[in-house]
């Protein structure tokens, strides 16, 4: 059986449903100007205030 560590508990795995995978320059926070791969997921809650996607 897998160890994990103590401070995080075990999580039921649950999938996630890709939408897009790309390349692009990171435009936000400490990283940007880096080159990143986003992953986009489908099936989201698309009404969570920090969402850019309407």
């Amino acid at each position: 059986m897998r160890q994990t560590h103590p401070g995080f508990p075990r999580r039921k795995r649950v999938p996630l449903n890709v939408n897009e995978i790309f390349c692009s320059i990171q435009g936000e926070s400490t990283q940007a100007g880096r080159r990143y791969v986003f992953v986009r997921l489908t099936a989201r809650n698309l009404r969570c205030s920090y969402c850019d996607t309407r």
